[in-house]
C-alpha cells in the first residue's frame, strides 16, 4: 500500500519498495508454502498475489485469509505488525509473513509486538534476518531491481494455530 513519507528508508521520498521474486521465494521458503494467496499491502504495478490489497481496498481496514504476505510501507510497521496479531488472534489467516526493515528493533512497535514473542516455542511468532541487503523495485522499474536497501531485512511469521 503505498505511501509517500519524507522519512521514508533508504532516503527516498517514498515507501514504494517494492520486492524482488528472489525476496519473495525466501519469504515462501521461510513460511513453508509453496504460494502466498493474498498481499495485503500492494499497489498494481507489484502486487505478488492474484488477491490483493491497495490503497483503494485499504488492508489494514479488511479481513485477512489463506497465507498472506505483507511489505508494509515501511513508515507505517508498527500498524501493520499491530494489524497482523488482530488477524491471527481471530484464527482467519492460515500464516501471515511479513518483509521488515531490520534495522528497527529498538521502536516501540519492535519492542512491544515482536521482541516478547519471537522465536520461543510457546508463541507463533518466528523471525529471520536475512543476511546483506535485499534488493527492491521501484515504481516504474517494471519489477527490474533497480538498487539493494541500505538497511538489513527481517521476516516475521506467524505460524498457523
Amino acid at each position: 500500500m503505498p505511501k509517500k513519507s519524507p522519512r521514508a528508508v533508504g532516503g527516498s521520498n517514498s515507501d514504494e519498495w517494492y520486492t524482488s521474486k528472489e525476496t519473495l521465494a525466501a519469504a515462501r521458503d521461510f513460511a513453508c508454502v509453496s504460494r502466498f494467496t493474498l498481499d495485503v499491502a500492494a499497489c498494481e504495478e507489484a502486487h505478488v498475489c492474484d488477491e490483493w490489497f491497495g490503497e483503494e481496498r485499504n488492508g489494514l481496514a479488511l479481513q485477512w485469509d489463506g497465507d498472506v504476505f505483507c511489505n508494509p510501507p515501511f513508515s507505517q510497521c508498527g500498524r501493520w505488525v499491530a494489524k497482523a496479531w488482530e488477524e491471527w488472534n481471530a484464527g482467519r489467516p492460515t500464516t501471515i509473513t511479513m518483509l521488515l526493515p531490520a534495522n528497527r528493533t529498538e521502536t516501540a512497535w519492535w519492542q512491544g509486538y515482536v521482541e516478547p514473542f519471537r522465536d520461543f516455542v510457546v508463541y507463533p511468532l518466528r523471525t529471520r534476518f536475512l543476511p546483506g541487503r535485499a534488493a527492491f523495485a521501484f515504481p516504474g522499474s517494471k519489477g527490474a531491481v533497480k538498487k539493494g536497501s541500505t538497511f538489513g531485512i527481517v521476516f516475521l511469521n506467524w505460524r498457523p494455530k
